[in-house]
């Protein structure tokens, strides 16, 4: 007589933490994050305020120009609180006809045979490069 097996059956998982959900040490790092971003954007001047100032010439808001403690202090942070732009990618529909203009006249053969919707046999043409 064989013993019954216990536990868990193959690809079966059983308690544990929900997937998805953050444990305390995550929850920590993302309020820290949040408060910081907070801060700056309500009390501070911005990364990208001193950035531009520099880049610009002009003043930041408290009149003075930015030091290079002060840039290299913005580059630092710049990626914390500032995100970057996504990256995307368009696709323009045109309606513009495109032709082509060449030297030698096209044979009467093959614009009978492109007005008629016959996809035209391509020939090699001996052409010096």
């Amino acid at each position: 007589m064989e013993k019954a097996k216990r536990g868990q059956k193959p690809g079966q998982r059983i308690g544990g933490r929900a997937a998805g959900t953050p444990n305390k040490s995550t929850i920590v790092k993302r309020l820290l994050a949040q408060h910081g971003t907070e801060l700056a954007t309500n009390v501070g001047i911005l990364p990208l305020q001193v950035l531009l100032a520099r880049m610009t010439g002009t003043p930041l808001p408290d009149g003075t120009l930015p030091t290079d403690k002060q840039v290299e202090a913005a580059q630092a942070a710049a990626p914390y609180i500032h995100p970057r732009l996504a990256s995307t990618d368009t696709t323009i529909k045109s309606d513009n006809v495109h032709r082509v203009v060449a030297a030698d006249p096209v044979a009467k053969e093959w614009v009978d045979e492109f007005a008629n919707g016959i996809e035209p046999v391509t020939v090699a043409n001996d052409v010096a490069a």
